[in-house]
């Protein structure tokens, strides 16, 4: 609980205009919170007097950036404020007890009033900064986790279900590794994948997709969304910019990294200008960040005004549909509220591994399955979503393990979190395409998301009756295109040796003539170990002779396709 609730019994912790306009109503206008703060979270903070040592080891084993001592501290603080909390109650009877003593006009009373007004007011700014300490530390404790989750790093994930083709099958591509098969290479072969141009524009890790790559990217939009709207998702499409105050309250709080950015990624912190920042108190996109900034794994837009809104570009569509429920009360009868949303993600990715062509950028087109249910639903709820992930990727005909996802990869929010990797033969390794997470109500706790609950049909256990109880969050990726679209291009395509033109022998010629070789690649640079390492050589073109002579796609997203089928100048075979 809150400050706010120090003070206000439970029903009447929201002005009666915001609570008017949210309650029971999925369709209400938005409330008018003020523009420079939201609502303090509603947190509970009873585990950290009677479970102290269940929280110490549970950001343990999830490597939370919260410490041992921060969660110590905060423990302290639960402590002193309910002792705060039980001797304010005693001054406010000793309050009513005197005013009887003052209406009679006591000899002393008015004086005793006077200063236990003084005492109660004391006591009270005083809980107020116990519970503004007790907040800022409680919200950097990560959400409980369900007790299968395994515990330990990623290589720890546990595989529990394979979908589509597997290795050995016939026809599979699953553990296969041909390098000849980099969507990098396939996608400058067919001109449908332009980094070089993205890099001139906008920087490193941002591309162009071109002709039938644009056509792809928007097939699997459609056909993913057609997929959520038949299983009962309503459909939204986001705003990418959002309160930064929100997206932290979903548990993407910017989280200081040791690793510096990759090469090519030197550009990868900046902040945002604002496109209305005209101010001249605004700051230059050119100062320098903070430490908090410049570690963030988000895109900051510079503030227009020193009393503008903190706003941050969407890491998932996750964040908008998160906080399009902000304060809001649902009748039983409405949840679950099942959302299918549509948006841009950005990200800077600092300190990211593999960040070779389309598998890791900083900017990407996203569907997003969200879903708002009750407390006791939620676990159902998440084999539910992993049902329609499950149709999605068998539908595109990809080799995919699920992977139950262990502790260390939960982030802050998650209670369990499913991952979906594809087989892409040509990065030669298991690729992530899609993730889901119960985030119980670890996000409805920070955005006021709840529900009413039915009263009991006994009227004298009415007293402890809760009238709302928060609601549990759900969220799980519907398409994550550009993954997508590397996982089809490197299992579709399809070669064939073909003898080489004149032209073909004529370069081969000349290069043989310079020293170079038939195939052109670039350096990798590799950390030194000890030793020092060698730099490895990266395949940048097609084996000589070898041709792309045609594109297999699946069938499913055939009725989204828009022009000619072909895919770049081959034809597409819808399988």
């Amino acid at each position: 609980m809150s400050r706010l609730l120090s003070k206000l019994p439970l029903r009447t912790t929201r002005s009666p205009l915001l609570f008017s306009q949210r309650l029971f109503s999925k369709t209400s206008s938005p409330p008018s919170t003020p523009s420079s703060s939201l609502p303090p979270a509603r947190l509970s903070y009873s585990d950290l007097i009677t479970s102290l040592p269940s929280l110490l080891n549970n950001a343990l084993i999830r490597n939370a950036s919260v410490t041992a001592s921060q969660i110590n501290q905060a423990s302290t603080l639960a402590s002193l404020r309910l002792q705060k909390i039980t001797a304010i109650n005693h001054l406010r009877q000793s309050r009513g007890l005197l005013s009887e003593e003052v209406r009679l006009k006591t000899p002393g009373s008015l004086e005793k009033a006077t200063a236990l007004k003084t005492d109660l007011k004391i006591a009270e700014d005083e809980l107020r900064t116990v519970e503004s300490s007790l907040l800022e530390l409680a919200m950097m404790i990560p959400n409980e986790t369900h007790p299968a989750v395994p515990v330990g790093p990623e290589e720890n994930a546990v595989e529990i279900e394979r979908i589509g083709p597997v290795e050995g099958e016939e026809g599979s591509l699953v553990g296969v590794v041909d390098p000849n098969r980099d969507h990098l290479i396939i996608g400058r072969e067919l001109g449908i994948v332009d980094f070089e141009s993205g890099r001139l524009v906008s920087g490193a890790g941002f591309y162009f997709l071109r002709k039938e790559g644009t056509v792809l990217s928007h097939a699997l939009v459609g056909y993913a969304l057609d997929l959520a709207m038949k299983a009962g998702f309503e459909a939204a499409s986001c705003p990418d910019v959002v309160r930064m105050d929100v997206g932290e309250r979903c548990g993407f709080a910017p989280r200081e990294r040791e690793s510096p950015a990759l090469e090519g990624q030197e550009d990868a912190s900046s902040t945002v200008a604002s496109s209305s920042s005209s101010s001249p108190s605004a700051p230059s996109s050119a100062e320098p960040l903070s430490s908090s900034l410049a570690s963030s794994q988000s895109y900051h837009i510079l503030p227009s005004t020193p009393v503008a809104v903190p706003l941050t570009l969407a890491g998932t569509a996750e964040i908008p549909l998160a906080g399009a429920n902000l304060l809001r009360t649902f009748y039983p009868s409405e949840l679950p509220l099942r959302t299918v949303g549509v948006g841009k993600a950005y990200r800077t990715e600092l300190g990211s591994a593999d960040a070779r062509g389309l598998y890791r950028v900083h900017q990407f087109e996203k569907v997003e399955l969200f879903v708002v249910c009750k407390e006791e639903d939620s676990d159902r709820e998440m084999e539910r979503l992993r049902v329609v992930q499950r149709g999605l990727v068998r539908g595109l005909g990809l080799g995919v393990r699920v992977l139950d996802m262990p502790t260390e990869e939960l982030g802050a929010a998650a209670y369990r979190k499913y991952d979906m990797e594809a087989w892409m033969p040509g990065r030669g390794s298991w690729g992530e395409i899609s993730s889901t997470s119960n985030c119980t109500s670890y996000q409805s706790r920070r955005l006021h998301i709840s529900y009413q609950t039915p009263k009991p049909s006994d009227a004298s256990s009415s007293s402890s009756f809760k009238p709302t109880t928060f609601a549990h969050t759900l969220n799980g990726t519907g398409a994550a295109i550009p993954r997508l679209i590397v996982a089809l291009l490197e299992n579709g395509v399809v070669f064939s040796s073909l003898p080489m033109s004149i032209e073909d022998k004529y370069q081969e010629g000349l290069e043989k003539k310079k020293g170079g070789k038939s195939g052109r690649v670039v350096k990798k640079k590799t950390v030194k170990g000890k030793n020092g390492e060698e730099e490895e050589e990266r395949k940048e073109t097609l084996d000589e002779g070898l041709r792309i002579v045609g594109m297999r796609l699946p069938e499913a997203l055939k009725r989204f396709w828009i022009g000619p089928e072909v895919m770049g100048s081959v034809p597409i075979e819808w399988v």
